[in-house]
């Protein structure tokens, strides 16, 4: 089974529902890694050099060990993480995908659509072409760089 990293801010409750409902979607055919879903073990305070340290070596595990990224792309300021996330993955030249949510405007960061293997509008759009099937472009459905 091919195994997902998925990328993405966990903030609030909107970002953190979509996460859960992206995760649960994708999970249907897939091994999904959630960075939210793993923590520091022991007995290091949240927050803590040692805490962020810790977290951050679970997460570069978790790409290591993905298959490919899928990120969520909130809007033109992208959260950092998720452009940390996906820039390793470039750099590691590992498929990332980018799905398009929350923020309605078509214009996106550069450095997020073309450092990505697809870039797409919508998780339907997504999990049909992970299926194979015939997917329209970001150009073609109105997304743009700057």
């Amino acid at each position: 089974m091919k195994k997902i990293y998925l990328a993405g801010p966990f903030f609030n409750q909107k970002e953190t529902a979509l996460i859960h409902a992206f995760a649960a979607r994708l999970r249907e055919k897939y091994e999904v890694f959630v960075p939210m879903e793993h923590t520091a073990e022991g007995d290091v305070p949240e927050g803590s050099l040692a805490w962020g340290k810790e977290i951050f070596d679970i997460d570069v595990r978790g790409l290591e060990s993905a298959d490919f990224v899928v990120a969520l792309d909130h809007g033109f300021t992208s959260d950092a993480g998720t452009a940390w996330e996906t820039g390793y993955a470039y750099a590691k030249g590992k498929p990332s995908y980018i799905v398009a949510v929350g923020d309605e405007s078509p214009v996106r960061s550069l450095m997020l659509l073309h450092g990505c293997t697809r870039y797409f509008a919508s998780l339907d759009d997504l999990c049909d072409f992970l299926d194979g099937k015939e997917v329209s472009s970001a150009e073609e459905k109105g997304i743009r760089a700057k």
